[in-house]
């Protein structure tokens, strides 16, 4: 205390820093708060299965642990800097490096095709020997469940992830995604049915996508509010919709059904 006293500067700067600690907090309690009382009016279930929807989301996008790990990693050097992915990420797990994810907030939103499971999600990443140095990447995640298998195909957003494999998606896509080589099964089921335009179309901010057999998640720059919530569990459904179309497993795309969200791992 002698010290805060005698020394102005740093007595301003701890009370900048509780300040925006209480206020992230505050913020925080707040959206939250607002996130239950639309969940218990619109009928929507809060997830149990936090772990399981965690690694759902982050299991389809091994990039949100490289980015915790090296930014762990990075802070650890004084003249250690963060940057977006594609100019300083380095490909793979680093060395040395661990992370863990984590899901809060998370609800089950029923859709007119099904239940879709929307949440936020944290990767914390430490590096040293005593995981001294630590780092964290936030992001919100939709993970929707089909009766169909689809193709394998996996998007990142160029704010993240800036870096072309000779691919051939169409411009507006390229303009959002990363480009990349597409087979037969892909196209049809991305571009020739319109699916893609339902990512262009939302008012998400997508980060990435991923349709990994009967499983799709969408990634969220932004954590959720209320209405970025229900934004991306439409934005999921519709996407679904539009790819199930595509297969010719349904002659009414509407029909299509969305299953548990969260059975079957």
């Amino acid at each position: 205390m002698d010290l805060l006293a005698e020394n102005p500067v740093v007595a301003v700067v701890v009370a900048v820093l509780v300040l925006g600690f209480v206020g992230h907090r505050v913020w925080r309690w707040r959206r939250e708060s607002a996130m239950s009382s639309h969940a218990g009016e619109h009928g929507w279930r809060q997830v149990r299965q936090v772990e399981t929807f965690a690694d759902l989301a982050v299991g389809r996008f091994p990039e949100l642990r490289e980015r915790a790990e090296q930014d762990a990693r990075s802070a650890r050097s004084p003249g250690g800097r963060r940057g977006a992915f594609g100019s300083t990420i380095r490909v793979g797990r680093s060395p040395g490096g661990a992370s863990d994810a984590r899901a809060r907030n998370a609800f089950v939103v029923p859709t007119q095709q099904g239940e879709v499971a929307v949440g936020d999600v944290t990767v914390a990443g430490k590096a040293g020997k005593a995981s001294q140095s630590r780092a964290s990447v936030h992001r919100s995640a939709a993970v929707a469940r089909i009766d169909e298998h689809l193709p394998r195909f996996k998007l990142l957003g160029r704010a993240w992830v800036d870096r072309d494999s000779g691919g051939d998606l169409p411009d507006e896509l390229t303009a959002r995604f990363n480009d990349q080589p597409l087979d037969p099964d892909q196209r049809a089921a991305l571009v020739d049915s319109d699916a893609y335009r339902v990512l262009l179309e939302s008012t998400c901010e997508l980060d990435g996508v991923a349709v990994d057999g009967d499983r799709i998640v969408l990634l969220g720059h932004r954590q959720l509010d209320p209405e970025r919530a229900a934004d991306l569990a439409e934005t999921t459904a519709a996407f679904a919709r539009r790819l199930v179309a595509a297969e010719g497993h349904v002659a009414d795309a509407t029909a299509t059904r969305l299953r548990d969200p969260l059975a079957g791992g």
